[in-house]
Order: C-alpha cells, then structure tokens, then sequence
C-alpha cells in the first residue's frame, strides 16, 4: 500500500480546474476529492474495476481528470451507475449528488439481496429535497 502524508493531499485537492468546478456545480465535490486524494495506483485499480482503464486514457495522471471521470464517465462512471431504468437515457433526469452516489454503493454493498434497506439499517434514505440541501453546504 501506498501512505500519502495530508500534506501532499491538500494542494491537488485545492487546485482549481474545470473538473472540480463541474463537480462543485454538480454537488458531487465530496467524493471528487475522496477520488483525488487517493493515489494514482488506487483510482487506476477503481477504474478497472468500473470496467474500463484509465492507464490507457490521455489524462493519465491527472487526479482531477481521473476523479471526474469514475464520477461522470458515460456508462461506466458511479453517476450513470447510480441512475435507474430510463432516467440512464434521459439527458433532463435530475443527477445523483454525492448523498445518491453514497447510497447506491452502500445499498449495492451492504444489503444483501433478500432484505431491504430498512431492515438492514435503522435510519431512511433522505429524500431528493434534503440531499440537494445538505450537498449544497
């Protein structure tokens, strides 16, 4: 395993780019820099994983790049992964914020297929109106 020290973390996360600001503006910024602080080998792995590799993309390297991509590339990024049914295809359905991404990975890891989610946890799925609002702060 690769140790990255805090110190070396906080200037990739506070640079600016065009990948953080579509983030931001996305209300996906928390995992953005979950993604971006975590070492290249890792993200690398976690597109593998995703079913595409970013070793073989252009951008190789560039952690705002790479993040922005396991969150928003089409069809293989946790966003499209996140939205259902028809919703993948429509271009005016409403996109997951980081609360949706969360609670898809935790729903799909965490609750064996024969329960639910509330069987498995004692607390609701916030609605739409108060992700927006707490993923807005």
């Amino acid at each position: 395993s690769q140790a990255i020290s805090l110190g070396s973390c906080i200037p990739i996360a506070r640079r600016e780019s065009p990948q953080r600001r579509e983030m931001e503006s996305a209300g996906l910024i928390r995992p953005f820099l979950l993604l971006v602080s975590m070492p290249a080998p890792t993200r690398a792995v976690l597109t593998v994983q995703l079913g595409w590799s970013s070793v073989l993309d252009d951008a190789f390297g560039d952690s705002h790049t790479e993040a922005a991509a396991i969150l928003c590339k089409k069809r293989y990024g946790l966003v499209h992964r996140c939205r259902s049914g028809l919703s993948k295809w429509n271009p005016l359905g409403k996109l997951p914020n980081w609360y949706d991404v969360l609670f898809f990975l935790a729903k799909t890891m965490f609750v064996p297929s024969y329960m639910t989610w509330e069987e498995e946890f004692q607390f609701e799925r916030m609605d739409s109106t108060m992700s927006i609002s707490d993923c807005s702060k």
